[in-house]
């Protein structure tokens, strides 16, 4: 059952706030990353209770692209999404990083022990994939991401999870 719980993200009776959330290394993560510098994104309109996410300055500038080309669509999809999460919209979230549905907004990346996460904005397709990891509760750090058809075989993944101070 999909659906929302107290502000939490439910898939499959999974409550995102049950599950361990360690962030003792995000701030490593975040040194690795090579000092890039961390913004804000703010959320469409002030909202109470909701969440915050902070991007790297190259996924900042693309979000600001909202030209009429391929690629200003597909950014302006990807901060559709992203504002949801900010501004508290549930996500769908499996327990397991390889056994999903499709549809998934946010999932775990393998091996767990790492907490990387990924959300993957799906629509349009093939969609954009944001990796980072959560500083607090209701705080996501994105560290990297690209265009879905660029991280396609191990090795287009392993760079986008080396993105993320796991190299």
């Amino acid at each position: 059952m999909h659906g929302s719980y107290a502000g939490y993200f439910v898939y499959e009776n999974l409550l995102l706030s049950e599950l361990v959330l360690p962030y003792k290394s995000t701030l490593e993560a975040m040194k690795a990353h090579g000092g890039s510098r961390l913004y804000l994104l703010p959320p469409p309109e002030p909202v109470d209770g909701g969440r915050q996410i902070y991007v790297v300055g190259d996924l900042l500038q693309e979000l600001s692209d909202f030209s009429d080309s391929r690629d200003g669509v597909r950014h302006a999809s990807l901060r559709d999404f992203l504002d949801g999460f900010s501004m508290g919209e549930p996500l769908t979230v499996p327990e397991h990083p390889h056994a999903k549905p499709g549809d998934v907004m946010l999932s775990r990346v393998d091996p767990v022990e790492d907490e990387i996460w990924s959300f993957r904005c799906l629509a349009p397709a093939p969609g954009i994939r944001v990796l980072g990891r959560f500083a607090a509760k209701d705080c996501f750090i994105a560290l990297d991401w690209d265009y879905r058809e660029n991280i396609d075989g191990e090795e287009g993944w392993d760079a986008l999870v080396a993105g993320c101070g796991m190299a």
